[in-house]
């Protein structure tokens, strides 16, 4: 999915510092789709905003879950 809206998909080892100071963070998961993270320890991430990529995933995600429901 990221692949579609042009993202570069990673999975290195990060620190707290990086969480903190990130543009955005993300939890995945079937379960849950795609959750926002704007907090982490009591500190704002990106200022407590949901990022643009954030919104696109889920948005994207929720689409594909609409699409493979009809075929059932």
């Amino acid at each position: 999915m990221a692949k579609q809206i042009g993202l570069q998909i990673q999975e290195p080892k990060f620190s707290m510092d990086e969480v903190y100071n990130a543009d955005e963070c993300f939890i995945s998961a079937a379960t849950i789709i795609l959750l926002p993270a704007i907090k982490a320890d009591g500190k704002a991430i990106n200022g407590g905003k949901i990022g643009e990529y954030t919104t696109k995933l889920r948005e994207l995600y929720k689409e594909i879950l609409k699409a493979q429901a009809k075929m059932i």
